[in-house]
């Protein structure tokens, strides 16, 4: 589980990931790590929600297609889903992209919206991973979705705890968010990160 939010706002896509690392069985947090790759040859990144395996075998699986618009990194995205989750496991990849214009895309392996497939990319103008109910998210909703908004909504989810995915959900509802929180801006010129706030001081 993770943190795994994004936004189109004016000119920029944005998304938002935690670096903290749990284990698959006992929800235990067993370190930091990223969970968020960049494209070298178009503005464009995605951050990674899996259970498993090693979820970077998808940002590398990405990166070796070497996609050269959205939609063939949407096909990459799928195509690397696919291969991580034939050995059992699950996730999903939020993809932020800037050619042509800010573009956000969700591909994820299991039915998150009626209509939609599983691994059928799905374009969004914003995307949080919890707390959809918490008034912060609400007025996000109603107000529109900013940097600022967002940063209000993701207080909101490190508050509220919510239920795990696969084995994990058999522990109940945690708080599955932790270490640093990262925002990626990806403009039309590039990606450019900063760290937005500190949850465990180990992660500092």
């Amino acid at each position: 589980m993770t943190l795994q939010n994004g936004c189109v706002t004016g000119s920029t896509a944005y998304l938002w990931a935690d670096t903290a690392v749990f284990h698959g069985e006992t929800g235990d947090c067993i370190g930091f790590d990223t969970k968020v790759f960049e494209l070298l040859n178009f503005p464009a990144a995605g951050t990674l929600s899996c259970h498993g395996g090693n979820p970077h075998e998808i940002a590398l699986a990405i990166g070796r297609a070497l996609p050269f618009n959205v939609s063939s990194l949407l096909s990459a995205a799928v195509e690397a889903l696919r291969a991580y989750c034939s050995a059992g496991g699950g996730g999903r990849v939020l993809l932020a992209s800037n050619i042509g214009g800010p573009a956000l895309h969700m591909v994820a392996s299991d039915q998150i919206w009626p209509g939609y497939a599983p691994f059928e990319p799905v374009e969004l103008q914003s995307y949080t991973s919890s707390g959809n109910q918490t008034p912060a998210y609400v007025a996000a909703v109603q107000n529109g979705f900013t940097p600022e908004s967002m940063a209000r909504v993701i207080d909101a989810q490190i508050a509220e705890p919510s239920e795990g995915a696969g084995k994990l959900a058999l522990l109940g509802p945690r708080v599955w968010i932790g270490g640093n929180i990262v925002q990626y801006a990806v403009s039309s010129n590039g990606v450019e990160s900063r760290v937005l706030r500190n949850v465990d001081s180990e992660a500092a």
